[in-house]
């Protein structure tokens, strides 16, 4: 086995790499020759003689055995040889072979009269001078066997016999520098492991007294200055003690200075000054200091034996050196030296050995750094491995955890950067944060870490648009300023990434300020150092950006002409690699920019011509790639002598299309690019090749928005990423119909509208016709991306949340590609798709379904009046914004007659006055319903006003604002819609057919009837709901007997007053509930829609709950209660809202409300309802009743109650 390194030390240096992560290195200065050399062979005044005693002690010859083993360990990394002089050790301290020996200050002794009296005087080593000579190369071995093995007790015994030994020349008076700083080695080892800072307070002070008594010409002086410097750079290291590095630097230069000195000493002040100088250059960033550094490792490599135990640290450390100078002068040589080092470092420490993952990690770092000059994926992917290596085979207590936690954060935000899986990215910020956690408080490189954590969290934000991670970041960063002040050698670097961070929120939030004083930061940051600096590049393409932002913002073509010159100035060859994409991305925005003002042919050709250059450098595979097929698109839109629209959507399409950047990052670049085609591209509708084109791109936006949803871990998280699509869907298809693509128009909707339910139901699948080779596989990662947090997300603490997010992002990864792969077989083209048309013609044969679409493109109805028979219907009458005004109409009407139920108050028993104007509002918005959109509807259907049931059902789908509106109160003049047709609701057509599918036939006696009421609830200021009582008492006087699932007496409304259904409790039965009839308060949370819910007898039921409590025998759920179908106002294609939520759990027919209903009513409606439903002859329940049950009931009431806004609420959805 080879011997373990013996320093202990551990440089984090920085390692700034272009991609702003600083790497942590860890320099050793662990050493056996590097360490306190054995007691002194010099004879000093008043200092110990045990040197002379080394031939001689021992009769056997045993103490001579034992150095020279204990030699051999130190020079070839004989572990056994180490073994053996330890037992040497023991056994003459049990054995008593050394004498006492005390000689006079005043006395020349030689070494034959000193030998003379060792053999007349045997006394026992309890009682000699000689005794402390033996304890302290005990200690010494001993600690270096820890090094090897790890074992704690090895250490602790180390520190007590230097201490034993220290005390033995403490009781003769005797004076041994060498015995005093073996025990400082000792102790300074422990407070490695133990942090106790006792441990190195003594350490200082037993070097400082050994160098008191070592004076110049002192042959022990070296060694003495030596340990001292090695302890005051080891104490700026790990606590940032001021001055510690250049101290140790002025005593390594006496030491180093001292004539005569020769191997070993010289060999180890060589190293150590280079550790010191190097640590200081960490500090101040002199490169002459790195440079001279480097010098002496490569001499004290020469020096080293090639298998002394310390080779592999100096390996290391030279290593480590050669890696930094690479990157700082972007010579890829130096980094090609190092990583030959450090590979042979790492052969010198086998597996076992507790300091190979201090090799691993430096060497994990070099090849990081390999990467970021040369772009090569392997290398990042072996910089991964090794790193996560290190994790695995580090002890969770070691001290420098934080460093190897950091190191592997930033190669994940490497790999994050180029192959863009985001779930790399939240395991980085995880890590990162995990790396904040452990550093010590208050140590010098705290900095550091929280720029490295704010680097990624701007990262994140660039993709996601998070703005929480935007503030934080500059929180960090400002934070890391505060630390670092004017003069630390990372100020700059820290000034400039707040500045970065400012332009980013200018370009959200158009805050000018934040513009001004970015650009005044980057001027601050660049003024701070020389041109030299292998940051300068970064920094002036930065600056460069800020002046393009300013120069379009402001229209000022000075401002963007500096930015040109600026970065023309550069030598891009000079900066990595990704400073040289860079600087190729705000170069050519800023040709852009200027093309934009001059509208010169040069100007866009030199955009056009840096963006393909790019694009070139860029290897496949690369997320950024992505962004500059974008870019191309965006600049062949604009209007010019470049403009080429057929080319911009060639280009958008594939920017589109690659998978290497976050979707979310695509969609939000997809619909900007579209929103300007629609707003300044009018003439492209005059091509149709290029206006298929474009519907082409529509279609690749819309099949990227259901993978939206498998992303975040909550669920209004998860609802929130779908914003982004919202007009997509209505659009596409507007567009479609514009083409006469019906089909088309139909199938895009239903693959963009209700994507929040249908994830969640495909995830519940059991891939019955997948092969098992990948079902297994498909089944364990649905169930995981199924399950979701039950709050927000903001109870849960960010470190547990990212580390939440990266599991869930990689296994997002994982099934997409698994369901990539299971589309490639035969026969499962379509799977985890909605059906196609042809699929979901069959929904018209129970009667017409009718599609609205309303969008500045076109308003028409798309009417499916039976299999395979579509028709496109104009609805000229209809403007987008007439919706709207006619959906904020309706609500003022609604507000105005106090319909709503509030919190405070109940309407009680009696018939509402309208005023004439309220009567006049409601009438011409249904009047404008039922001319502009029902009317046309059913005048292509051919229908005729008929009664009962010889009426058709129809039903409907409104998408955008018409699903705010009751299109099925819809009236003019005598007729109604009502008189044509039963409406029913729809979400989608998929949903329609799967309820179909899914429905079996039940008998009245089979049924199960779970009857449940809240007249009166502890959720505070809720009123109470008199005239539920009523209501259930009607329905369970209906029913069968035996059809009612009992619940406790304690929840059931009808056996006393003030009882109401527990939340849980109807969950529990809910899965085996036909028929659930729920009389409570009902609430659509306008802020939340997730958080809308029923209002039960302890809480608040809300959507997120009930998501999660399928129903598969469900039939009908009777929602008595206010606002179940109101829907989200600004998501209103992904029908959040109750009724859905029960649809979608596996009811097939719902009975809801659109708005507010009156509690004087429901008894009267689900009276009506029940009794048509069970009574008459039939066996089984027919589905077709509810519908036209709950037509009849509303009937009735209208005919008491003539305001809409009390009979109109009602509504059915489903089958």
């Amino acid at each position: 086995m080879s011997a373990p390194p013996i320093l202990d030390n551990l440089a984090e240096h920085p390692g700034q790499t272009v991609s702003g992560h600083c790497d942590v290195h860890e320099s050793e200065d662990h050493h056996s020759a590097l360490s306190t050399p054995g007691p002194s062979r010099i004879v000093q005044p008043r200092v110990c003689h045990c040197a002379l005693l080394e031939p001689l002690l021992g009769e056997d010859g045993s103490w001579r055995t034992a150095i020279g083993l204990h030699d051999v360990h130190e020079k070839e990394g004989d572990a056994d040889a180490l073994e053996d002089c330890i037992k040497i050790y023991r056994r003459l301290l049990d054995d008593g072979g050394a004498v006492q020996l005390h000689v006079s200050e005043q006395r020349a002794v030689t070494r034959r009269t000193l030998a003379f009296k060792l053999l007349q005087d045997r006394n026992g080593l309890a009682h000699a001078s000689g005794r402390h000579c033996v304890l302290s190369r005990l200690s010494r071995a001993l600690r270096q066997r820890f090094l090897f093995h790890g074992v704690q007790q090895d250490l602790q015994d180390a520190v007590a016999h230097g201490r034993s030994a220290v005390e033995a020349c403490d009781s003769e008076g005797v004076s041994c520098p060498a015995t005093t700083t073996t025990l400082a080695d000792a102790l300074r080892e422990r407070f490695g492991r133990l942090s106790s800072a006792e441990d190195l307070d003594e350490a200082s002070q037993l070097c400082q007294s050994a160098l008191d008594g070592s004076p110049p010409g002192c042959k022990l002086r070296p060694g003495c200055l030596n340990a001292m410097g090695r302890l005051a750079c080891y104490r700026f290291r790990l606590q940032g003690m001021a001055g510690g590095a250049a101290q140790a630097i002025v005593l390594h230069r006496e030491a180093l200075h001292t004539p005569g000195l020769a191997y070993p000493e010289d060999f180890k002040a060589r190293f150590l000054l280079a550790l010191a100088l190097f640590t200081e250059y960490e500090v101040d960033g002199q490169m002459d200091k790195l440079e001279e550094a480097i010098k002496l490792y490569r001499t004290a490599l020469e020096l080293c034996p090639p298998k002394h135990v310390d080779r592999p640290i100096v390996l290391l450390n030279v290593g480590i050196a050669l890696t930094i100078q690479g990157e700082d002068k972007s010579v890829v040589s130096d980094v090609q030296e190092a990583i030959t080092h450090l590979r042979n470092s790492l052969s010198l420490r086998p597996p076992g050995d507790p300091y190979r993952i201090n090799s691993m990690s430096t060497l994990g770092n070099a090849v990081r750094s390999r990467f970021i000059l040369e772009g090569r994926p392997e290398d990042l992917q072996e910089a991964t491995q090794i790193r996560r290596d290190v994790i695995a085979c580090c002890p969770p207590e070691n001290p420098h955890m934080w460093i190897f936690v950091g190191n592997l954060a930033n190669v994940l935000g490497s790999q994050y950067e180029h192959f863009g899986s985001l779930g790399d990215l939240d395991e980085c910020i995880q890590l990162q944060r995990e790396a904040m956690r452990r550093i010590p408080s208050g140590h010098p490189r705290i900095a550091i870490v929280l720029c490295n954590l704010a680097e990624c969290l701007i990262m994140r934000f660039d993709d996601t648009g998070r703005g929480a991670d935007l503030e934080e970041a500059i929180q960090s960063f400002r934070e890391a300023s505060d630390i670092t002040r004017p003069g630390h050698p990372h100020y700059s670097n820290t000034v400039e990434y707040l500045a970065t961070c400012l332009r980013r929120r200018f370009r959200i939030s158009g805050a000018y300020n934040d513009l001004e004083d970015s650009i005044a930061l980057s001027r601050r940051a660049i003024g701070m150092v020389s041109k030299s600096y292998s940051g300068y590049p970064p920094m002036i393409i930065h600056l460069a950006e800020g002046l393009w932002l300013r120069g379009e913002h402001r229209r000022d073509l000075d401002d963007i002409i500096h930015a040109i010159k600026a970065l023309e100035d550069l030598d891009p060859d000079l900066t990595p690699e990704v400073e040289r994409q860079r600087w190729f991305e705000i170069l050519g925005k800023a040709y852009f920019a200027k093309f934009k003002h001059t509208r010169s042919a040069s100007d866009f050709e030199k955009a056009r011509e840096l963006v393909e250059k790019q694009l070139e450098l860029l290897t496949t595979g690369h997320r950024e790639r992505s962004r500059r097929l974008i870019d191309l698109a965006e600049l062949h839109l604009e209007h010019g002598p470049g403009r080429d629209i057929a080319q911009a959507l060639q280009f958008l399409s594939e920017g589109l299309t690659d998978d290497h950047l976050d979707v979310r990052a695509r969609l939000r670049e997809g619909v900007r690019l579209l929103s300007a085609i629609e707003c300044d591209h009018g003439d492209i509708t005059d091509d149709v090749a290029t206006y298929s084109r474009l519907l082409d791109v529509y279609r690749t936006i819309v099949h990227l928005l259901p993978r939206l949803a498998f992303f975040e871990v909550d669920l209004p998280s998860r609802l929130k990423t779908l914003a982004v699509g919202q007009s997509v869907a209505v659009t596409a298809a507007s567009h479609a119909l514009e083409l006469s693509r019906p089909q088309d128009a139909l199938e895009i909707l239903e693959q963009s509208r209700a994507i929040f339910w249908t994830h969640s139901l495909r995830l519940r699948s059991q891939f019955d016709l997948v092969p098992d080779e990948y079902r297994r596989r498909l089944l364990e990662l649905s169930r995981q991306l199924d399950r979701h947090d039950e709050g927000t997300g903001l109870a849960i603490e960010k470190q547990q949340l990212e580390l939440a997010r990266a599991r869930r992002w990689k296994q997002t990864d994982e099934f997409h590609n698994l369901v990539g792969q299971v589309r490639s077989l035969p026969g499962l083209e379509r799977f985890m798709l909605p059906d196609d048309l042809t699929a979901l013609s069959g929904i018209a044969r129970h009667g017409p379904v009718v599609v609205l679409i309303a969008s500045k493109v076109t308003r028409r109805a798309v009417v499916l009046r039976r299999p395979g028979d579509i028709v496109n219907v104009p609805l000229p009458l209809v403007s987008v914004e007439g919706l709207v005004q006619s959906s904020k109409g309706w609500k003022s009407v609604l507000i105005s007659e106090k319909r709503s139920v509030t919190r405070d108050s109940r309407l009680k028993l009696h018939k509402t006055r309208i005023t004439g104007q309220e009567r006049s509002a409601t009438h011409v918005i249904l009047e404008q319903l039922w001319v502009g959109v029902v009317k046309p509807v059913l005048d292509s259907l051919g229908l005729k006003p008929s009664q009962g049931r010889d009426r058709p059902r129809l039903w409907w789908c409104p998408t955008g604002e018409f699903a705010r509106l009751p299109i099925h109160a819809a009236s003019g003049g005598d007729e109604t819609c009502s008189d044509y047709v039963v409406s029913s609701y729809i979400p989608t057509l998929g949903a329609l057919a799967t309820a179909r599918a899914s429905y079996t036939p039940l008998t009245k006696r089979q049924c199960k009837v779970l009857l449940a009421a809240v007249p009166r609830s502890h959720v505070p200021m809720w009123a109470d709901l008199p005239s539920i009582v009523d209501e259930i008492q009607n329905v369970a006087e209906i029913l069968p007997a035996d059809s009612l699932m009992p619940i406790p007496d304690t929840e059931d409304a009808r056996v006393g007053d003030g009882r109401g259904v527990h939340a849980q409790t109807l969950l529990d039965r809910l899965p085996e509930a036909n028929i659930l009839h729920l009389a409570c308060h009902g609430m659509q949370d306008p802020e939340n829609p997730l958080e809308s819910g029923f209002v039960m007898r302890d809480g608040i039921l809300n959507i997120a709950r009930l998501m999660g409590t399928p129903s598969p025998n469900a039939l009908m759920a009777f929602l008595s209660a206010c606002e179940t179908a109101k829907g989200d106002k600004n998501q209103p294609d992904q029908t959040i809202h109750l009724a859905a939520t029960m649809l979608f759990a596996g009811f097939k027919s719902i009975i809801a409300t659109l708005w507010s209903m009156e509690d004087v009513d429901g008894p009267m409606i689900a009276s009506h309802i029940y009794k048509e439903l069970f009574h008459g002859g039939s066996e089984h329940l027919d589905p077709d009743i509810i519908p036209y049950a709950l037509d009849s009931a509303v009937r009735k009431l209208r005919e008491v109650e003539t305001s809409p806004s009390r009979w109109a609420p009602y509504i059915h959805l489903g089958m």
